[in-house]
């Protein structure tokens, strides 16, 4: 890990700020710090960990809370190596519990965070509670919305996640 930076006391809550390098990726994240298996929490598409923050501030600990690469305070990665694509997240987000040294923890999980039930899938033993809010699913057949549809457009999708803002929606 880079190191955390500054915590700040909110409430019962301490959050700290680091960043750990996965797969040549700097991965930002806030952490409430404590004793035994985490809350993971995982944000949706376009925003990024802050939207967890007023949670994490009631938290008693341990919780952990990651920027997905391209939001957020994480590093862009260039797509010629980092396709953006499902399955590469969700491997990103196995690899990122694996450098943080996670292994049991709970899931929460919103939107496009739901990558992280592909890695719950792989390693089901160590999900010990499982918490979904508006997921995208996972289902044939999906069809996705026409704002989803242009996320997943290469280039479109690029443009549009750089110029709409937690102001702008």
């Amino acid at each position: 890990m880079e190191g955390l930076a500054a915590a700040r006391e909110t409430g019962a809550a301490k959050i700290e700020t680091g960043a750990v390098e996965v797969d040549g990726v700097s991965t930002f994240f806030r952490r409430v710090p404590g004793a035994g298996p985490p809350a993971v929490f995982v944000h949706g598409n376009p925003t990024h960990s802050a939207d967890w923050l007023p949670i994490l501030e009631r938290m008693r600990g341990p919780a952990l809370a990651l920027d997905l690469p391209g939001f957020g305070r994480s590093d862009r990665p260039d797509p010629a190596v980092f396709d953006y694509g499902f399955r590469t997240y969700a491997r990103f987000f196995e690899r990122f519990l694996e450098e943080v040294g996670v292994a049991e923890h709970s899931l929460v999980v919103h939107d496009w965070g739901g990558l992280a039930l592909v890695a719950a899938q792989r390693r089901p033993q160590l999900v010990s509670r499982l918490v979904l809010t508006n997921c995208v699913p996972l289902l044939p057949g999906y069809r996705w919305h026409r704002l989803a549809r242009v996320w997943r457009t290469r280039g479109l999708g690029e443009i549009s996640n750089r110029i709409w803002t937690r102001r702008l929606l």
